[in-house]
């Protein structure tokens, strides 16, 4: 009768033991899995290399729509260019400012220190040309880089894994699909005023 009153106090205490156990861990996975990195956490510690080069990419399409900008203010004489420049010179020195902040939260390597020559080689075109041929120029070559920029943008926003690639394009291309638009108009303001002075 003892031996059996020990072995039910045996079975009694290593059951409540093995019980106890598996609460401990029953309670430790939760909190395991709530530390535990997921996907998006990974994909927005890492950039992919089209990543970082997008935003290279963009750093230095920021950089020449900027440099053209300010030349355009100096050379024109077009109220309406001078006013889309002011707006191009605005928004891209924006646009620079947070590309710039991604490309040092990701440790992408900026071209700043080329910035010279990425400003000789965006106003090469234009720097011996005035007057309305200058404002002509200007604006074609305005439409032909936001349509590029536009694609690229697009395109990346579809592609990137990572949250903020893919944030900072959709913030930005409604503001260069407002500067393709507006160069669009100025175009054809030009060439309507070049039609009314054949005549």
């Amino acid at each position: 009768m003892k031996t059996n009153m020990r072995l039910m106090v045996l079975l009694l205490v290593g059951a409540l033991s093995l019980y106890g156990a598996g609460c401990r861990r029953s309670n430790e996975h939760p909190v395991q899995a709530a530390n535990e990195p997921t996907a998006t956490d990974n994909n927005n510690k890492v950039l992919m290399q089209s990543d970082k080069d997008f935003l290279m990419d963009a750093e230095k399409s920021h950089m020449t729509e900027q440099a053209v900008a300010r030349l355009a203010k100096t050379k024109t004489r077009n109220d309406d260019v001078k006013d889309y420049a002011d707006m191009l010179e605005d928004d891209h020195t924006g646009a620079l400012d947070d590309t710039v902040d991604l490309m040092k939260k990701y440790n992408v390597t900026s071209q700043a220190s080329n910035m010279d020559q990425v400003r000789r080689d965006a106003t090469s075109k234009l720097e011996n040309l005035n007057g309305p041929a200058f404002d002509q120029e200007f604006i074609n070559m305005m439409m032909m880089d936001h349509q590029k920029a536009i694609q690229k943008f697009q395109a990346q926003q579809s592609a990137s894994q990572n949250d903020d690639i893919r944030d900072y394009a959709k913030d930005l291309l409604p503001k260069l699909q407002k500067h393709l638009d507006r160069a669009t108009e100025l175009q054809n303001k030009m060439n309507g005023a070049k039609k009314t002075t054949a005549r």
